[in-house]
């Protein structure tokens, strides 16, 4: 990306609207995968990368030429990445408790799995 240092402010401003927009396709497309193969914390996490995409088409458009210049569009892709975070955030306390349930299981049969291992030897 040094290149960016060499090229017209334009150029320069449509290479990264399409770097974004190309981030944010691949990142929803990993939350898709990561759904079907069962995470539950993936819902939150296409929720937050669709808010930020949504923020981030009408950015990267607008940059482009696409769009006329307004405030949504203007400030579309900070009010997306705050949605992006806040969404996030959840994700990882969703997290934070499926991790917690686990371990409180995995102690509850802890017993009974060392009975049987005292059996066996």
């Amino acid at each position: 990306m040094v290149v960016v240092f060499f090229m017209p402010y334009k150029v320069s401003a449509q290479l990264a609207a399409h770097t974004a927009l190309i981030y944010i396709a691949l990142s929803l497309l990993s939350g898709i995968i990561f759904l079907v193969n069962g995470y539950r914390a993936a819902r939150l996490h296409i929720l937050a990368f669709t808010l930020l995409f949504i923020g981030g088409v009408a950015a990267s458009l607008t940059a482009i030429g696409f769009f006329p210049k307004s405030e949504f569009t203007s400030h579309g892709m900070e009010v997306g990445s705050m949605l992006q975070w806040i969404f996030l955030s959840l994700a990882l306390i969703d997290y934070y408790k499926i991790s917690i349930a686990e371990k409180d299981k995995a102690a509850a049969c802890r017993p009974a799995y060392e009975t049987k291992l005292r059996e066996c030897c």
